[in-house]
């Protein structure tokens, strides 16, 4: 739920904040992207820290600093200092508990069952997506966007806090020492890097996160569609709750057929609501579809890297993968607003989208045709 405040939640900001600043929606939504980028540059660091101390130290500092950040923003009254905070944020906001998430389900449960789980607990994103669009529009136009960023600052910060009391003393499987030969399998950071494969999913993990970049520009999209401002909130929260759904029969999808089939289906899906955006008036088929594309990275990907690579060393190579869907989130949001500032439409962005989709699946199945990892040494 804590990803949804950055990912569905600061899309609604983009229309009220540009305006007050007299700026662009592809200019400001650089912001947005900076964080995505230091995102990218802090997720191998984050990663490697991870494995060595565990996930408390990153969840309770993202807490504190990140609501830092966003009460920051509250008080910008210039574009660059929207930058700057981004910069200082960017490292310790979604990035991190997207880390701590994967890390406590890939390296606490066998396979069988974090296919299941992963797409449960990914759920948390949507529900909190559904919750965030019943108020904050209203929100913001009674109290302005500048209450709204304060008021997101306060729940990330109470989110973390209420982790890290369900968690209490629980250490995950990255003290390698303690662990078995059963719970940990695969390749060391290290033999990964070796791998020509890794490079390739780094591409697919691009691609999926660029397509990501059209959740900021959602309500625009909608807007662009002829749909009424009174509504776009209403159907922001049923695309959300479409997407917490999306993602457990997604994940259950990948349990029963597997991660090669499971994974082209649902990046087809992201196709077809790309395209049903570009070319026709059928909206709500459109977010249906798009509710379960968009959240194919966050399900797919990690389920992806363990089958290719184990679990051994997961999260310092999933900070690997992270860091390379940052920098797709960081092209991918203020590009899609850049067309749109150029041509006055979004058309542009869905065709295009499409076909980088389409190399997504080639890929795929590639990468996904990967027999199951070796055993690690115990240590």
């Amino acid at each position: 739920m804590v990803t949804a405040l950055q990912n569905t939640g600061l899309s609604f900001f983009v229309v009220p904040a540009s305006e007050a600043l007299g700026v662009g929606r592809g200019s400001f939504t650089i912001y947005y992207s900076l964080m995505a980028v230091l995102g990218a540059v802090s997720a191998p660091i984050l990663g490697r820290f991870v494995g060595k101390h565990g996930v408390h130290p990153i969840l309770i500092f993202s807490g504190v600093w990140t609501c830092i950040g966003f009460l920051g923003f509250s008080y910008c009254s210039h574009l660059w200092s929207f930058y700057l905070i981004a910069v200082l944020i960017g490292g310790t906001a979604a990035i991190a508990v997207g880390l701590v998430a994967n890390t406590i389900l890939q390296q606490s449960y066998d396979s069988a069952h974090v296919s299941k789980l992963l797409g449960i607990v990914m759920a948390g994103s949507g529900v909190g997506g559904v919750c965030i669009s019943m108020w904050l529009p209203n929100l913001l136009l009674d109290y302005g966007w500048r209450m709204g960023y304060r008021l997101i600052g306060l729940i990330w910060l109470v989110l973390c806090v209420l982790a890290m009391l369900l968690l209490g003393r629980t250490k995950t499987n990255v003290a390698k020492a303690e662990t078995t030969e059963e719970q940990l399998f695969g390749m060391t950071r290290e033999e990964a890097v070796r791998s020509p494969k890794l490079y390739i999913i780094i591409v697919e993990c691009f691609i999926l996160a660029v397509s990501c970049g059209m959740l900021q520009h959602m309500p625009s999209l909608l807007g662009e569609a002829g749909i009424q401002a009174t509504r776009i909130g209403t159907l922001m929260s049923l695309m959300t709750a479409a997407l917490a759904l999306g993602k457990i029969a997604q994940s259950f999808l990948y349990s029963k057929i597997g991660v090669q089939r499971g994974g082209v289906i649902t990046i087809l899906l992201f196709i077809i609501s790309m395209l049903l955006f570009a070319c026709t008036n059928a909206v709500y088929p459109a977010l249906v579809a798009a509710a379960i594309g968009l959240g194919t990275y966050t399900t797919l990907m990690p389920l992806l890297t363990r089958q290719v690579f184990g679990n051994y060393d997961f999260p310092s190579i999933w900070g690997i993968l992270q860091a390379a869907g940052s920098v797709g989130l960081f092209l991918g949001a203020p590009s899609w607003g850049l067309i749109y500032d150029l041509s006055g439409s979004y058309s542009i962005a869905l065709l295009g989208t499409s076909a980088l989709l389409v190399l997504c699946i080639v890929i795929h199945l590639y990468v996904a045709n990967t027999k199951k990892v070796k055993k690690a040494q115990a240590e």
